[in-house]
């Protein structure tokens, strides 16, 4: 297992709720299903992962991206769709038990760091969380090759660690950096510590000194591969799903991306507007507070306003917004009356109101009644009775 890992290390060169979900479809494509075909050794399946790269074809990537995914720990797949609005549906990943096949991870990663596509932007973010450090750090290397620095303090990190992840990100470290710190994987723990110390004063130059690493791409600009513009797009409107691990997983990658995502929030800012979602409007307010840029907190800033309906006040003929009442002030005002005049009428309907009936009332809410269903389902179930109900929602 150590001997192919090290080995596979040298060998780099729209509802309201976001895009819909799927049910989980493993091996999608024909390709990806040869790669990790589980009837043949692991040795194989590299070899097969490691014969594409190089190969920008769109189902090469897609089919090595599969890969890189799979027995990670992402929540989501981005499956090719002609028919949905930007070429992708979201297909529910529930391949998140045993980790099978790391190796074959690392194996794509490093396939699609010499085919240098962009594409994989948005999964080698992601795969900076992959539950295996050394699949972590390989993509922390090829992301450095991309133009996007986020894995360096996973590097660090993971110095850390277990051997052979503290072994593979000393590598990386050095191979970015031209650098070694005097850091000796095999050396005692007082020697290592300071090398990490030295690692750290490092990375805080190079990140506020503005420096360029030996092996860094350029940041990714919008409009390069069409491709990536599709992922990097289809992200962003995943910040609307209220499933809460794929809206905090595409919010991690935005965060990530930095301010090359700039231009595709504000995209995401305003088809979230012609679609009513509130939901992807806010996840972006939450990206952007973690971008460090002018342009971030210009967009930032105008979400603080938003369109409002305005009514006309009675008896005036209205020239201007300050002569209308705002409905979002009415509403307010009246759910304020509302809630006293609740208040004021509980005693009364405590009077008369069914014991049944537990939403609307003092110490009850509506989940008391689900909660007696469901007991009343296990006991029958229990004791092999048959239930029969009716319910009525006004």
């Amino acid at each position: 297992m150590f001997v192919v890992a090290l080995a596979l290390f040298g060998c780099g060169g729209e509802a309201p709720q976001g895009p819909s979900v799927s049910p989980a479809t493993p091996g999608e494509s024909p390709l990806a299903m040869t790669l990790l075909d589980p009837e043949v050794s692991t040795d194989v399946r590299i070899e097969r992962i490691l014969a594409l790269a190089g190969d920008s074809s769109p189902e090469a990537v897609h089919a090595l991206l599969r890969v890189m995914r799979d027995r990670s720990q992402a929540a989501f797949l981005l499956s090719p769709d002609d028919g949905a609005p930007l070429g992708y549906r979201a297909v529910e990943f529930k391949k998140t038990g045993e980790d099978a096949f790391p190796l074959e991870r690392v194996a794509a990663i490093t396939a699609l760091e010499k085919t240098g596509t962009h594409a994989a932007l948005p999964d080698l973010l992601l795969a900076l969380d992959d539950r295996n450090p050394v699949v972590q750090n390989h993509a922390a290397r090829a992301l450095v090759k991309l133009g996007n620095r986020s894995g360096i303090p996973v590097l660090l990190s993971n110095l850390e660690t277990r051997i052979l992840a503290i072994e593979t990100a000393a590598t990386v470290l050095r191979e970015i950096s031209g650098e070694d710190m005097g850091f000796n994987p095999d050396g005692g723990w007082a020697l290592k510590k300071e090398a990490i110390g030295r690692w750290k004063t490092w990375w805080e130059g190079i990140r506020d000194g503005g420096a360029s690493l030996k092996a860094e791409g350029r940041p990714y600009q919008r409009g390069t591969d069409p491709l990536a513009d599709l992922r990097i797009a289809f992200v962003v409107d995943m910040l609307g799903q209220m499933q809460f691990l794929f809206h905090e997983q595409a919010r991690l990658t935005m965060v990530r991306m930095g301010a090359p995502a700039l231009s595709f929030l504000r995209d995401g800012v305003e088809r979230a507007r012609k679609t009513g979602n509130p939901t992807t409007r806010a996840g972006i307010a939450h990206v952007l507070a973690h971008v460090d840029h002018p342009n971030g907190r210009e967009l930032l800033a105008g979400l603080l306003f938003a369109v409002v309906a305005l009514l006309a006040k009675h008896g005036i003929q209205a020239q201007n917004a300050l002569q209308q009442r705002p409905i979002t002030i009415a509403s307010l005002l009246y759910r304020a009356y509302s809630s006293l005049r609740y208040r004021d009428l509980q005693p009364w309907m405590q009077q008369w109101v069914h014991p049944s009936l537990r939403g609307g009332v003092a110490g009850g809410e509506t989940r008391d009644i689900t909660t007696e269903i469901g007991l009343a389902l296990e006991a029958a179930a229990a004791d092999g009775e048959t239930l029969f109900g009716a319910g009525l929602d006004t």
